[in-house]
């Protein structure tokens, strides 16, 4: 954030812990208030603040009634306040909207996990169909490649362009019987099905069992009193210094070099299977379809095209990861022993699953669709979310879009903003233009193409709050490997030092990129509109 010339402010969100760390959480009802949504707005109080003093200068929105703030002063500067996040930081970013809609001016949320509960057990059920790994209809992590071309084969080009981008798929339906399925192709999965490989060790704490059937169908220094003020420094291009480093969003480059590590060590093993058998074909069904229990929407399932990314973070590979387990053991039914080992596919019941979206521990939940006092504070949301995100399912953002216009009505059209970016990971990576300014791209190799409103998300915001000029199109960039190439798995280094691979228009929800007409440079976004 630097780069921009901005005053910033950060918080540990109320505790400190390592990455998925969970021993400040048994009993702490405290911390988990803080983690839900507290934390931001004290930052925000205590940063504007810090601001108003250092600066002389006063912020364009009075933060709450009982404010101190001074009311508007001709004579002094004026400075806005914005929040970005993704992923969890996407989740206190739609918080911020939702609970204290007079901390900020403007409001960039990525990939949010606000849908929280039931985010938690989804990503429960959605691995508990691999945890297995004695079933017949477990699927090992190196059949992920197969799985991931059969997709690309049946949906890439429905957008006219062959690009390794899945650009419509929300409707990308693979028949997966067809294209990879061993009793139509007539093969076996391997040459030799006595040298099949034994299937990876299930995660730890995990006892080797069939998934629970959770449901009828699962079949994130006072200044001087007497010194002259320091100025606001008006912003500069940004593109004149070097970028800070440290993205806030999960996962973190750490978790793509274990992720590296993980593709390395596959990649040593006996050769992945040809084709998936029957019962690996309904798995892989299962994987897709939405979680509801007796009729009732829990989650949006990962779209087809997210394949390529199942290994990021272990989103899908039947490792139930530290988040989603320790809110139900932890929050929801208040254990308080975090070593106590806790058997998910047997204790999440739906009982569970509604006794937390009734509890809300913490208020984490930001699924709130009334944003009316945001908007008529004069709050301005930008919202994106990655379509190959398979972490935290993207048609949830859809879904809260959706609501919102039901709820606010013709007042969110011209103050909130949804883009929804083909072939885009969690938060970033993937095959698609993802380089846009968002959150977690500030680093030097995942930078926009340019430094400006159209192609940098924040200066869009910016804008859109001081200007009053409202974004539409969007412009994102992806970037080569040092091969040249387009990137092979989710873990492939893409810098901007590569160069530009495509650019394409990022589009506001329901506009979609479309092709022109044919004769255009596919590779450049100037060959599509938005339709």
């Amino acid at each position: 954030m630097a780069r921009y010339r901005t005053a910033v402010a950060g918080t540990n969100m109320g505790h400190f812990g390592a990455q998925d760390g969970i021993t400040w959480l048994p009993a702490n009802q405290e911390a988990w208030t803080d983690y839900g949504h507290r934390a931001v707005h004290f930052t925000s109080r205590v940063a504007q603040q810090a601001v108003r003093i250092f600066y002389d200068a006063q912020p364009h929105r009075v933060s709450s009634p009982n404010s101190s703030v001074a009311p508007i002063d001709a004579k002094k500067q004026v400075f806005y306040t914005y929040f970005k996040g993704c992923s969890t930081g996407g989740r206190a970013a739609m918080a911020a909207a939702q609970k204290y809609p007079k901390d900020f001016d403007g409001i960039i949320a990525g990939s949010p996990a606000f849908d929280f509960n039931n985010l938690k057990a989804y990503q429960i059920h959605v691995n508990s169909f691999l945890a297995n790994n004695k079933s017949e209809g477990y699927i090992p992590t190196d059949a992920y490649p197969l799985i991931s071309t059969a997709v690309l084969k049946a949906c890439d080009s429905a957008d006219g362009v062959e690009d390794k981008i899945v650009s419509k798929a929300d409707t990308c339906k693979p028949d997966f019987a067809t294209l990879i399925g061993c009793s139509k192709l007539g093969v076996k999965p391997y040459d030799d099905a006595d040298k099949m490989p034994a299937p990876a060790d299930a995660a730890a704490g995990q006892e080797q069992k069939a998934p629970a059937a959770n449901s009828k169908d699962s079949k994130p220094a006072e200044a001087p009193a007497k010194e002259e003020p320091i100025k606001l420094l008006a912003r500069r291009d940004p593109a004149s210094t070097d970028p800070v480093a440290g993205p806030e969003l999960e996962p973190t480059k750490k978790d793509d070099a274990k992720g590296k590590d993980k593709e390395d060590k596959d990649a040593e093993k006996d050769p992945a299977p040809k084709c998936l058998t029957d019962p690996q074909l309904e798995t892989l069904a299962s994987i897709f379809r939405p979680y509801t229990i007796d009729n009732e929407l829990i989650s949006e399932g990962v779209l087809p095209s997210s394949v390529y990314g199942w290994q990021y973070i272990n989103a899908v590979t039947g490792k139930f990861g530290s988040s989603p387990v320790s809110w139900f053991q932890l929050e929801v039914l208040g254990e308080k022993d975090a070593k106590a080992k806790f058997n998910a596919t047997e204790k999440v019941t739906p009982e569970v699953i509604k006794q937390g979206q009734q509890l809300n521990p913490g208020g984490t939940i930001t699924f709130d669709s009334d944003l009316n006092e945001f908007f008529n504070a004069g709050g301005k949301l930008l919202h994106y979310h990655g379509l190959d995100d398979s972490l935290v399912p993207p048609m949830a953002s859809r879904r809260y879009y959706d609501q919102v216009l039901e709820k606010v009505g013709d007042k969110a059209r011209s103050a909130y903003k949804l883009y929804l970016i083909p072939g885009m990971l969690h938060c970033r990576g993937g095959n698609g233009c993802f380089n846009f300014g968002g959150t977690g791209q500030e680093g030097a190799g995942n930078r926009p193409l340019r430094y400006d409103a159209t192609h940098d998300m924040f200066l869009a915001l910016t804008e859109w709050v001081e200007k009053g000029v409202a974004p539409n199109v969007l412009f994102g960039a992806a970037y080569k490997t040092k091969e040249g190439t387009a990137p092979q798995k989710f873990s492939d280094d893409t810098p901007f030092s590569n160069s530009v691979r495509l650019t394409r228009p990022l589009c506001p929800w329901p506009t979609a990129a479309r092709l022109k007409g044919k004769g255009g440079d596919t590779n450049d976004a100037g060959a599509f509109e938005c339709a």
